[in-house]
């Protein structure tokens, strides 16, 4: 379903795969962040499973995870707010 686990259900795996999916869009906001308006900007943000999506999907498995790995999605997705916004 998406949810990757190793076998000590760690969700270190999971929050890596989101990562790298999330990093490739970095380079692309940026090309984009000055061409579209704000409104656009904002629909591809939540609703068309660039980034607020692939954050939500498996919310409840970031609940046993640790901070640090947690830290890095939160950082990742700080900055795509900032590229676009």
């Amino acid at each position: 379903l998406g949810i990757y686990v190793d076998n000590m259900l760690s969700q270190k795996i999971h929050i890596d795969e989101v990562y790298n999916k999330l990093l490739k869009f970095c380079s692309n906001f940026y090309k984009i962040r000055d061409v579209i308006p704000y409104d656009c900007k904002r629909k591809i943000y939540y609703m068309y499973s660039f980034v607020h999506p692939h954050l939500l999907y498996g919310v409840e498995l970031y609940a046993n995870s640790s901070k640090h790995d947690l830290n890095k999605l939160m950082i990742l997705n700080n900055k795509l707010i900032q590229i676009l916004f």
